[in-house]
């Protein structure tokens, strides 16, 4: 009889996380090898990443991905043994091996094609080569790490589905088709073997392959022999496991049982799933108000009796439950940003290589927690302005030593918590913005009009670096140049609600810092009343509230003004950017007492929203729009109040024309 495995979506996304965590590990790694080739524990890692994606994707069933995990494997244990100096030439060679692996692990879960690998191998094997002709001398330290623990584990797994095959087949179950797949698995288990020596084990594994190639199906008997072959191996990896763990363990073998006991104790759970559990949570959290509303109604009534305190005991008992479920719950969406920092030494390293530059990276609390939604969102601006700084900001080893600086320069990346916001700031010691090269680039390229630029300030003239089609750059390069990019930049912090500051000083320094919400489920918003209706402003881009009196108000422009700070500040009601009023806007001047207005900022423009009443400032569990609806440019969301009624979410760029 036959068995035969079947590959669901869900195992391709657990294989596809895995591998993503493997290819993180390996990246680190290797960036330590370039400073330090040397050293031991990164080899080691590096090698079992290799290893680990090799059997992986041998299960999984993709063969490129296997293949090339194999050549990089091959050539990690040659580094790894000492018959192999780590040079900078392996280091590129595995660093594109990684970009490959990387590339077709993105395209598990689509339509795969596989690639070939055979150029990058064909690398490996002249390395490899260059051994023997002494062209690249091993090194002088030679070195053999066990590798029983990542072994066992690995092999106890094999063992465990073999004998799920032996035994179904003795027990004359419905299995189909497993010759193949059987084969596959002991072929993968016997090269494990080889690689830690254990002969034995090789010996029986090959044996009972040798005789069910032979046969035309994996019968009774076939399914017999392995089980006995299976007894042999379980006994013989048991005794090398204890032999092992009698020895004093290295520091990269500690390393390794470490974080394979962390990652056994992890259980993924996928977004989708998060999000169904926290709407459940808001549809608890709005009965609980109601029964509250309830309670508190019958309790001043005649009818009322004890059954109204008990009630409303049990009341503020769920209450106090479903806000430590929605606690608990937002924990679990958070993410360190470490998660974005470990991408960007090798995107750092790239580019100043690209332009012949040094850079030094640094980076500052990756233990900041932000929602995993927000980072992803993150990715792309934070990535934008760091490849804008390395190619534009910091200037080329020479031109710093000619303006007295390092020959070095710094980019610094530092995210930290600010209330209830996240703050990430992208600092380097470049050449800065200048503000008039910056206005005479947007008024020769058409990006804003000539006329308006004599009005706008230093902050809003440094901000026309995000608008989509703007450059500085005389030359186009790899990196950039071609008026694309940083406008990411505004439109993630669009997405998720939060704000963009741009400092600079000519000659010296560019600082860009973002801030976001820490949590996307829950957005701090200032709740406002227009027209009897409720809207929330996302907090990041609230400056200040002010009450404005009407005989302040002056017509500049055409527009409605009255004197802020050392400035002028436009206003509008709220009604107009929502063409909720059927004839002429609404006029401000004619209003008989104090006006509450919302200073609102985005991307360097600050307006002031007149409102009806500003009611409070609150933590909403927001919502994305129907897509039917998400391209009204005035809104970004919206939100679930405890009571049961839904609030609008604006969106500051949309209020901002």
């Amino acid at each position: 009889m036959a068995y035969e495995i079947t590959i669901t979506p869900e195992m391709k996304e657990q294989f596809q996380a895995e591998v993503n965590e493997h290819l993180d590990a390996m990246e680190k790694m290797l960036l330590v090898l370039e400073k330090q080739p040397g050293d031991r524990e990164a080899i080691n890692a590096v090698f079992r990443a290799a290893h680990s994606i090799k059997g992986n994707s041998d299960y999984i069933g993709v063969r490129d991905m296997n293949i090339l995990a194999h050549g990089l494997e091959d050539l990690m244990d040659e580094v790894r043994s000492g018959n192999q100096a780590m040079t900078g030439k392996i280091l590129e060679i595995l660093l594109t091996g990684l970009d490959r692996l990387r590339d077709m692990n993105a395209r598990i879960t689509g339509d795969y094609r596989e690639s070939d690998p055979q150029d990058l191998l064909a690398r490996i094997d002249q390395v490899r080569a260059a051994v023997q002709t002494g062209e690249n001398p091993p090194t002088t330290t030679r070195q053999t790490v066990d590798v029983a623990a990542v072994f066992a584990k690995t092999a106890r797994q094999h063992i465990a589905f073999l004998r799920g095959v032996a035994s179904d087949i003795l027990a004359d179950r419905d299995v189909q088709g497993g010759r193949d797949n059987v084969l596959r698995i002991l072929r993968t288990f016997g090269t494990s073997a080889h690689y830690v020596g254990a002969d034995d084990i090789v010996r029986c594994l090959s044996e009972t392959r040798d005789h069910i190639e032979r046969a035309e199906s994996l019968d009774t008997a076939g399914a017999t022999q392995l089980l006995h072959c299976l007894d042999r191996v379980d006994a013989a990896i048991s005794g090398r496991t204890r032999k092992t763990e009698e020895e004093a363990p290295s520091a990269a073998e500690t390393i390794a049982r470490t974080t394979d006991a962390l990652f056994s104790e992890d259980i993924r759970v996928g977004p989708a799933k998060i999000e169904t559990f926290m709407n459940r949570i808001a549809e608890l959290n709005v009965a609980a108000n109601s029964l509250t509303r309830i309670t508190r109604k019958h309790a001043g009534q005649e009818h009322a009796g004890p059954w109204t305190t008990e009630l409303g005991r049990i009341v503020r008992s769920v209450e106090r439950i479903a806000g430590v479920l929605q606690d608990e719950i937002l924990k679990v969406r958070l993410e360190r940003i470490d998660a974005l920092f470990e991408r960007l030494p090798r995107i750092v390293r790239e580019i100043a290589r690209t332009g012949n530059k040094e850079v030094e990276l640094v980076l500052l609390g990756g233990e900041t927690e932000i929602d995993r939604k927000i980072i992803e969102y993150l990715v792309d601006p934070v990535i934008h302005l760091i490849r804008n700084a390395v190619d534009h900001g910091i200037e080329a080893p020479d031109v710093r030593e000619e303006r007295g600086k390092p020959r070095i320069g710094t980019l610094t990346v530092t995210a930290y918590e600010e209330g209830s916001d996240a703050i990430i700031e992208i600092l380097d010691d470049g050449s800065g913005l200048d503000e008039r090269v910056i206005a005479e680039a947007a008024g020769s390229r058409g990006v804003v009009d000539p006329d308006d630029l004599e009005t706008m300030g230093r902050e809003e003239i440094l901000n026309l670096i995000f608008v989509p089609g703007f450059s500085t750059a005389s030359r186009v390069t790899e990196i950039s140049g071609r008026g694309v990019g940083l406008d990411v930049v505004r439109e993630n912090m669009k997405k998720v609600g939060g704000n963009t500051v741009v400092e600079s000083e000519p000659g010296k320094a560019t600082r860009v810092r973002l801030q976001v919400p820490v949590s996307m489920a829950v957005l701090d918003v200032l709740l406002v009343e227009a027209r009897g209706e409720l809207y929330g402003f996302p907090f990041t881009a609230v400056r200040e509230t002010l009450e404005v009196n009407p005989r302040d108000i002056r017509i500049i422009n055409r527009r409605e003004s009255v004197a802020y700070r050392d400035g002028v500040l436009c206003l509008e009601h709220l009604t107009t950017p929502l063409q909720l009023e059927n004839q002429a806007p609404h006029r401000l001047r004619n209003a008989s007492e104090g006006i509450p207005v919302v200073v609102i900022t985005f991307g360097g423009q600050t307006k002031g929203i007149a409102v009806d009443k500003i009611v409070r400032r609150d933590g909403i569990l927001s919502k994305p729009l129907d897509p039917r609806l998400a391209g009204i440019p005035q809104f970004s969301g919206a939100a679930l109040l405890d009571d049961g009624t839904i609030a609008l979410v604006l969106d500051p760029a949309g209020m901002i024309v």
